[in-house]
């Protein structure tokens, strides 16, 4: 199928304002699952310099620079992106000893992999639920993995909350509630956990959702991946409860779900800042 995404942010300020440099990330990361047919990214007013590059992490990154004062930033994306559905399990753990949890990774993987598993906000409650996870599926590393999702699928409440950061694991545990990026964050501390190397995606999800709330498929999305001997990085989406195989279409992947907003930077002045966001995804 091919997924058509329209993606516009907009920042109206009250009075003029000098804008700090803006970090985009808009740009569809090409995947198994993905391939990239067509992509126009806008941003108004004209930046006087606008540079694409690869980040750290292999990310399509944009920095765009301004001179003049402006009461507006405007961004928008328009893509059509042919999706696949692959077999997400098609693949054997190397080694076989990967098949089951705790994992460990050889040290070349381990060297590549550090700051994937380095999470310090795995606390005792959430070492006692993954072990809990991890104990009924009898340490199957695929079948935990799909039990992690189903648990936070069918004992939390999703919410849409469109500012601010992640919440912490712990918190969202407590609550049970979250929107999609807190379920990411609480998915991936319960598999670190359990030695399990994790990123986070952002993007958008084109499948029929489960999610019973307005326009869910019309909001950006975030979900995690996990590094699998054998099957490299796997994605589970667990506010879908989905394992990634062609409804996902990721922006940008990282250690850290904070950093790879779509649009992050500053302005200097005394004007305030509203911001207006539209997305719209067709199936054509």
């Amino acid at each position: 199928m091919i997924a058509s995404i329209f993606h516009r942010l907009e920042y109206t300020y009250d009075q003029e304002v000098s804008l700090g440099p803006q970090i985009i990330y808009l740009y569809p990361k090409p995947d198994r699952f993905c391939e990239m047919l067509e992509i126009n990214l806008g941003v108004f007013p004209t930046p006087s310099k606008l540079s694409i590059h690869l980040d750290a992490e292999g990310n399509t990154q944009q920095i765009a620079l301004f001179e003049e004062p402006t009461n507006y930033l405007n961004v928008e994306l328009q893509a059509k992106i042919k999706l696949e559905t692959l077999n997400p399990f098609d693949f054997y753990f190397v080694p076989k000893e990967a098949q089951k949890l705790p994992m460990k990774y050889d040290p070349e993987q381990k060297r590549v992999l550090g700051p994937y598993f380095m999470n310090e906000t795995i606390s005792a409650e959430l070492m006692v639920l993954s072990n809990n996870l991890f104990s009924k599926v009898k340490a199957q590393t695929s079948a935990f993995l799909m039990e992690v999702n189903n648990y936070i699928f069918t004992e939390f409440t999703y919410e849409i909350r469109e500012e601010g950061n992640a919440n912490l694991p712990g918190y969202t545990l407590w609550q049970k509630r979250g929107s999609c990026r807190d379920f990411a964050v609480l998915f991936s501390a319960i598999c670190q956990a359990q030695g399990l190397a994790t990123r986070y995606a952002s993007g958008y999800y084109v499948g029929h959702s489960p999610v019973q709330v307005p326009d869910q498929s019309h909001n950006l999305h975030a979900w995690v991946e996990v590094y699998l001997p054998g099957g490299g990085w796997c994605g589970y989406d667990p506010t879908q409860n989905e394992v990634v195989c062609g409804n996902h279409i990721a922006l940008a992947t990282s250690y850290d779900l904070n950093i790879i907003a779509p649009l992050s930077g500053y302005f200097c002045g005394d004007g305030q800042s509203r911001l207006h966001t539209k997305v719209d995804i067709k199936i054509i």
